[in-house]
């Protein structure tokens, strides 16, 4: 978990993680394909929330206000560069950068 989710989760947080996790469809194509599982699983625990269209719709606006144009190949792009400083800040991953020069 430290090294996967916690990581991508510090540099990207949860919400552009799923984004991502979405492919090239996005957050839509997330909540489509695992929406149902998380609203069946510990969800109930939070109350009723649901992916009903209503939420769906302003998910996908928020997606859409915060990543704006960038596809996922350009957010996925940046979120491993900055897992990878991360990796190396915290001596989890060798800098090759540093054993080039």
């Amino acid at each position: 978990m430290t090294s996967s989710i916690g990581m991508r989760w510090a540099v990207a947080g949860p919400f552009r993680t799923f984004h991502l996790g979405g492919g090239p469809d996005g957050l839509p194509h997330f909540i489509d394909h695992l929406g149902r599982a998380m609203e069946t699983g510990l969800w109930p625990l939070l109350g009723n929330p649901t992916f009903d269209d209503a939420t769906v719709a302003l998910l996908t606006e928020q997606a859409r206000e915060a990543f704006g144009d960038a596809s996922v190949e350009q957010l996925a792009a940046e979120r491993d560069r900055a897992q990878i400083a991360l990796m190396r800040a915290l001596g989890e991953t060798p800098d090759t950068e540093r054993a080039r020069a």
